[in-house]
């Protein structure tokens, strides 16, 4: 998996936002694409999707307005630092975070943005950068709708009903939502500064639903494969990667992985290019107030609720 022709990639233009309306989910394409998301969703948990509709100037103009943001003085970004502990909402200084604390690593070297109320009025937008909010905004609309598409390709390829992952988006955007996207900005690699044991994120699953990643062309990116081993997920430019989270593997009863990956200062990052690493991430989490128990009846685990759940998980994240 260590090159492009070993990497699970999924040519999604049957499902493309190019069109309009979804196609018929009885249509040969369509299922031919669900039957391959499924496939590896439920082998190594991730995926690349291509020709997916998405345009790569959306995604530049959103990676600018971060670069932007995350340039400014240390004093201008403390006005938009996250406030409560688990909060989805505004900015995390470098080494803030540590997403595998079992380990008990040094905090992750990475500074973070994170937006989930989108769509509120009081939501704190840096002022600073001119467009981001329209950039932000701009971007997430598209990925959301890309991401509910993802989702029918579980339903047609699991089997499951169509409307099954309905009751869990229904407030997106807003305080009862759970999603989030993160600018992720990894500085300027120095081996000589790096603590003994520190990654750029530590090992880790994610979460929610599905997590679909804008990655640059730097990688550092790495997956759990089937056999044990940590493989680059190399860039594809103008691909998605997307991999499974916590609460789809508890949802579908283990059918479905979630992926374990982690972000490591990588040699092409150090040796050729020397600038920062930059990630978009969107996190498609349940509404705050969705069950999650597992769709076969099978109680394999036990049913939590998504707000509780993230809130604890992201509550043992945190350096205070």
């Amino acid at each position: 998996m260590g090159s492009n022709d070993d990497l699970p990639i999924v040519n999604f233009e049957a499902l493309s936002l190019k069109h309009e309306q979804v196609p018929d989910r009885d249509d040969p394409t369509v299922k031919e694409v669900a039957r391959q998301m499924v496939k590896h969703f439920s082998t190594v948990g991730f995926v690349y999707i291509t020709n997916h509709g998405l345009t790569l100037e959306k995604v530049d103009a959103a990676f600018s307005a971060g670069d932007r943001f995350f340039t400014l003085e240390s004093e201008v970004k403390r006005k938009y630092k996250k406030g409560e502990r688990a909060s989805q909402n505004g900015w995390d200084a470098l080494e803030r975070e540590s997403v595998n604390r079992r380990e008990k690593t040094p905090g992750d070297l990475k500074e973070c943005f994170d937006i989930k109320d989108f769509l509120e009025d009081d939501f704190l937008w840096p002022v600073e950068v001119p467009n981001f909010k329209e950039h932000v905004l701009d971007l997430w609309k598209d990925t959301h709708e890309l991401s509910l598409r993802v989702l029918s390709t579980v339903t047609i390829g699991m089997g499951l009903d169509p409307t099954t992952f309905d009751f869990a988006f229904k407030h997106t955007g807003k305080l009862e939502g759970n999603s989030a996207l993160r600018y992720t900005y990894y500085p300027k690699a120095d081996p000589t500064k790096v603590k003994p044991g520190q990654l750029r994120c530590g090992e880790h699953t994610d979460l929610g639903i599905i997590t679909m990643l804008y990655q640059d062309e730097l990688g550092g990116l790495e997956f759990l494969s089937a056999e044990g081993k940590y493989v680059p997920a190399v860039p594809i430019k103008g691909s998605i990667c997307i991999n499974i989270g916590n609460m789809m593997q508890k949802l579908t009863s283990d059918r479905l992985i979630a992926g374990r990956h982690r972000v490591v200062v990588s040699e092409k990052e150090v040796n050729y290019l020397n600038q920062p690493r930059r990630s978009l991430v969107y996190f498609m989490r349940p509404d705050l107030d969705a069950q999650i128990m597992c769709l076969d009846g099978s109680n394999k685990y036990v049913p939590i609720i998504s707000g509780n759940y993230v809130k604890q998980k992201l509550n043992a994240t945190y350096q205070y």
